[in-house]
């Protein structure tokens, strides 16, 4: 909403004023998702592009909801395959790096669930969304647990285990 936008301005506003980078960043990200919730997935893009640039010294496990909502754009945008290219590049510069950060890594494969299912990869969203499901006890993060059960409860109906996509539409809704 509006309302959120600006409120989530001042703070970044505030955070630039203060010197806190970090605190500026999260509120780029925060506008960028609520931009990208009122429909317009490019400017949500640059949002997300600011909020990356302004933790570019940081470790690439703080970037992951700004890449995962780059690729959700992307995919909006109709990028569906750029959006996997941005999931998987991000997947393996955690891995090179040594970065094995559950959060990361959970944000990162359940949003590669959706991006295969939009992009007919149906063998991969599954074992991106076993992936996640492997990781999930290491994550206490309610929030991105339950983004990672819908995803996962939409590749378990594409592969037509319907009773097990309502367990995992039960879990997110816990």
């Amino acid at each position: 909403s509006a309302e959120a936008d600006e409120a989530f301005q001042r703070i970044a506003r505030e955070a630039r004023r203060f010197l806190l980078p970090t605190l500026q960043a999260r509120a780029e990200e925060a506008r960028g998702l609520t931009a990208e919730r009122a429909g317009q997935p490019e400017r949500a893009l640059e949002h997300y592009g600011r909020a990356e640039q302004l933790l570019g010294g940081a470790p690439a496990t703080s970037i992951a909801g700004c890449v995962a909502g780059r690729a959700r754009c992307h995919g909006i945008l109709g990028d569906v395959r750029y959006a996997v290219h941005i999931l998987e590049d991000y997947i393996g510069t955690l891995e090179r790096d040594g970065l094995m950060d559950p959060n990361a890594l959970l944000t990162a494969d359940a949003s590669l669930v959706g991006a295969y299912l939009d992009a007919g990869l149906y063998r991969q969203a599954s074992d991106a969304a076993g992936r996640a499901l492997s990781i999930a006890p290491e994550v206490e993060d309610p929030e991105r647990l339950a983004v990672m059960n819908m995803n996962v409860a939409r590749a378990l109906l594409e592969g037509r285990q319907g009773a097990d996509a309502v367990d995992s539409l039960r879990r997110a809704a816990d």
